[in-house]
């Protein structure tokens, strides 16, 4: 919050719930305007003041979560597969006095996995991004469950 040269900063989380989030948003307001009264002028502030609002939206390109799941599980039955998947929107925005509007939206995924062949014996890989591909997802499993192959042959101790 700025009045003249005085400024105040504040943060709060949103809930989702509007009557809280008001509740929070209104005291947030009055602390920051009764912090004005109170501090001194900053003499380094400086902000823009020409109106530049921006506007990205971008699409939902994500299976849903049941199908993206279903067909991890499908690709790696059989297999000791471990693995984090997160996906959905993220989405900011900026609003001033001035006028001057700002959003932002995007949707990604991200699926974090090993494939284990035995104790400490496992292949490590990753699938990120936009859009949810099937080929692209089903070429990464083969490729990791190549790489087990690897892992499954007796070890071979190299002499000095």
């Amino acid at each position: 919050m700025i009045k003249d040269k005085r400024r105040a900063t504040g943060e709060l989380a949103l809930s989702g719930d509007t009557r809280t989030d008001y509740e929070r948003i209104g005291t947030l307001l009055s602390e920051l305007r009764e912090q004005l009264s109170q501090i001194p002028d900053d003499p380094y502030l400086l902000y823009a003041t020409d109106v530049q609002s921006t506007e990205s939206v971008g699409t939902n390109q994500l299976p849903a979560a049941e199908d993206a799941l279903t067909e991890i599980s499908y690709a790696t039955q059989g297999y000791d597969f471990v693995g984090i998947y997160a996906a959905g929107g993220i989405f900011t925005g900026f609003a001033n006095s001035l006028g001057q509007r700002n959003w932002h939206s995007n949707y990604s995924f991200n699926l974090d996995w090993s494939i284990y062949h035995n104790k400490d014996k496992a292949v490590k890989s990753a699938y990120a991004g936009f859009n949810w591909e099937p080929p692209t997802f089903q070429e990464k499993v083969t490729e990791s469950l190549t790489q087990l192959t690897l892992l499954k042959r007796k070890p071979h101790t190299a002499k000095p």
